[in-house]
C-alpha cells in the first residue's frame, strides 16, 4: 500500500512538472494565435472599408451638398485626407471590435464544452487544467491584440495627421504661389458690377452650372476638386487653369459674372464722368473704334464677356451713323471691358465705366460708385455748351438743336465728384485725370470759340472761358491732369486725332496710329 501512495505521488508528481513546465507554452501560444486573430480581423476590416476586394463593402463618403450651405461646406467631395480617412479609421476599429467580440466569445465557448465541461476527476483533471490553460492564453491574447490594435492605430493616426500636416504646408505655399504671380504680374481682380476688389473668384461646375464659392486648395482638395455631381473636377488655381472657367463675384449680395478668363491680364479702371447729355457714351464708343482700328503689330482687341459686346453692337448704329447713342440709365454702371494687348505691350484687361450724369446730382448715388476708389485714370467730359461764354456765342436760332443743354456747370460736377471722392478716401493724388473738350466738330464748323488741339492751349481757353478756378482745382485735387479737344462724330469711318491721342495717354500707351490714316495729335 506505501509503495502504491509513493508511485501515485511520484506518477502527479511527474505530471505536474510537464503540466508547469509546458503551461506556459500553451497560453503563449493560443495568446499568439488570438494576436494574430485581432491582426488579421483589422487588417481585413480596413482593407473592406476601402472597397477591398469588394466595392459594395467600403465606407461611403457623405453625399456633399448641392450649394453652398450656411456653415460654409462648398458643393464638393472632401479630399480623403480631410475628412473620409477619419471615417475609414473608426469604421475599421467599430468591424474590428464587432469581429473580435464575436470571435473571442465563440472561442471562449468552445473551449468551456470541450475541455472544461462535466466534473473535475481526478481521471480528467489533465484536460480540465488544459482548458484553464486555453482560457488564460484567450484572456490574455485578447488584451495584449488589443493594446497592439491600439497602438496600430494610433501610429496610423499620427502618419494622417502627418500627411495631412504635409498637405496643408502644401495647400498654403500653393495659395501663396499663385497670389504672389497675380501680385508680380500686377493683377488685382475687381466685380465691375458691386466694384469690389475680388480676393478669388467662384467659378460654376462646366457640367450642372453648380457655384463653388472657394475653389482653392484646402479641404475640398490640393490640385484638383470634384464637384457634388460626381462629372466633373474643378481645378483650384489661376496657374492649375481654373481661368478657363465661367467666374463669378464670390459676394453673396452681388454674384455676378466676371469677365471671361478673369485673373490672367492686369486690371485697369477708367471711369468716365461728366454732367447728363454731355455725351460720355459716344466718347466711350468712339474710343473702343479708336482701339480696334489700330494697326500696330501685336495689337489685340478683344471683349471680356458676352453683356459688352452686346451693349457693343447696340451702339454701333448709332456710331457709324452719326447719331446719339442711346441714353445712359440712372443705375449703377456695369463697365464695358475689353482685353487689350497694345504692341509689345503686356496684355491688360481695362474696365470702361460710363456713368450716368444724374448720379453726380446726388452725393448719396455718387457714393454708391466705389470704382472711383479704384480707378487709376478718370476721364472728365466737357459739353462746352455748358460754358456760359460758348453757349451764348451761338445764335439763339442755332441752340434749339442742341438742347437739352447741360443743366449743370462743369464746376459743379466737378466739385460732387472731388466731394465723394474724399468721403470714399480715395487717394485721389495717384489719380490721373483726363479731361475732355467735346464737340470739337460744332466749334470749328459754327466758327464758336474753340481751343487748339494741345493740353496747354485747352487749359487757357478754359481760363478764357472764366473756367480759372476749375482749372485750378482741378490741379490741387490730382496728381497729373492733361486735357484734349475731342470729336466724337467719325470721319470717313475713322475717329478724330484727338480720340486716339486721348485712349494713348489714359493706357500709359504710346500713339499709334489708326486705321484712318490720321496722326496723332499732341
Amino acid at each position: 500500500m506505501l509503495l502504491y501512495l509513493i508511485v501515485y505521488l511520484f506518477v502527479l508528481a511527474f505530471f505536474l512538472f510537464i503540466a508547469l513546465a509546458i503551461s506556459p507554452f500553451v497560453v503563449a501560444g493560443y495568446a499568439l494565435r488570438q494576436i494574430w486573430g485581432c491582426g488579421r480581423s483589422y487588417l481585413t476590416s480596413f482593407a473592406q472599408v476601402l472597397g477591398i476586394p469588394e466595392a459594395g463593402t467600403a465606407v461611403k463618403p457623405p453625399p456633399p451638398p448641392r450649394q453652398r450651405t450656411d456653415d460654409g461646406r462648398e458643393p464638393a467631395f472632401e479630399n480623403y485626407l480631410f475628412g473620409q480617412v477619419r471615417r475609414d479609421m473608426i469604421e475599421a476599429l467599430s468591424r474590428t471590435w464587432a469581429r473580435a467580440r464575436a470571435e473571442t466569445a465563440a472561442d471562449g465557448r468552445r473551449i468551456r464544452y470541450r475541455w472544461l465541461a462535466g466534473s473535475w476527476t481526478s481521471e480528467d483533471l489533465g484536460s480540465r487544467l488544459f482548458g484553464v490553460l486555453l482560457l488564460i492564453g484567450l484572456a490574455a491574447g485578447t488584451l495584449a491584440g488589443g493594446f497592439l490594435l491600439g497602438v496600430v492605430a494610433l501610429a496610423q493616426a499620427i502618419l494622417v495627421v502627418l500627411f495631412a500636416g504635409l498637405g496643408i504646408v502644401l495647400i498654403l505655399l500653393l495659395r501663396v504661389a499663385d497670389s504672389a504671380l497675380l501680385r508680380v504680374r500686377s493683377i488685382r481682380i475687381t466685380c465691375t458690377q458691386c466694384y469690389r476688389h475680388v480676393p478669388y473668384p467662384s467659378y460654376r461646375c462646366p457640367s450642372c452650372g453648380t457655384l463653388h464659392r472657394d475653389v482653392r486648395p484646402g479641404r475640398y482638395g490640393v490640385l484638383r476638386r470634384r464637384c457634388a455631381c460626381g462629372e466633373e473636377s474643378l481645378p483650384t488655381l489661376l496657374i492649375l487653369g481654373s481661368h478657363q472657367l465661367a467666374a463669378f463675384c464670390p459676394y453673396g449680395s452681388c454674384g455676378k459674372p466676371l469677365a471671361a478668363k478673369t485673373g490672367t491680364a492686369a486690371e485697369t479702371m477708367l471711369a468716365l464722368f461728366g454732367g447728363s447729355n454731355v455725351g460720355k457714351t459716344r466718347l466711350l464708343a468712339v474710343m473702343v473704334m479708336a482701339l480696334q482700328a489700330q494697326t500696330t503689330p501685336g495689337t489685340t482687341v478683344d471683349f471680356a464677356d458676352r453683356l459688352t459686346e452686346r451693349r457693343w453692337e447696340e451702339l454701333l448704329p448709332a456710331l457709324r451713323g452719326n447719331q446719339p447713342p442711346p441714353r445712359t440709365g440712372p443705375d449703377k454702371p456695369r463697365a464695358c471691358s475689353l482685353y487689350l494687348r497694345l504692341g509689345d505691350a503686356r496684355r491688360q484687361l481695362v474696365h470702361f465705366f460710363d456713368t450716368g450724369g444724374e448720379r453726380f446730382y446726388d452725393p448719396e448715388r455718387l457714393a454708391a460708385l466705389e470704382y472711383f476708389r479704384s480707378a487709376r485714370t478718370l476721364i472728365f467730359v466737357i459739353d462746352p455748351f455748358s460754358i456760359d461764354g460758348v453757349w451764348n456765342a451761338l445764335p439763339p436760332a442755332r441752340r434749339a438743336e442742341f438742347s437739352p443743354r447741360p443743366d449743370h456747370s462743369p464746376w459743379y460736377i466737378f466739385q460732387q465728384l472731388a466731394r465723394g471722392a474724399r468721403e470714399m478716401r480715395a487717394d485721389v493724388k495717384q489719380v490721373r485725370l483726363a479731361v475732355a473738350i467735346s464737340k470739337a466738330d460744332v466749334l470749328a464748323r459754327d466758327e464758336l470759340p474753340a481751343p487748339a488741339p494741345d493740353s496747354a492751349s485747352i487749359e487757357r481757353w478754359l481760363a478764357e472761358m472764366e473756367q480759372d478756378h476749375l482749372v485750378s482745382s482741378m490741379r490741387q485735387t490730382f496728381g497729373q491732369v492733361r486735357f484734349f479737344h475731342t470729336s466724337a462724330v467719325l470721319s470717313d469711318g475713322g475717329v478724330s486725332p484727338e480720340i486716339n491721342d486721348l485712349v494713348s495717354w489714359v493706357l500709359q500707351a504710346p500713339p499709334a496710329s489708326s486705321s484712318s490714316g490720321s496722326e496723332v495729335g499732341r
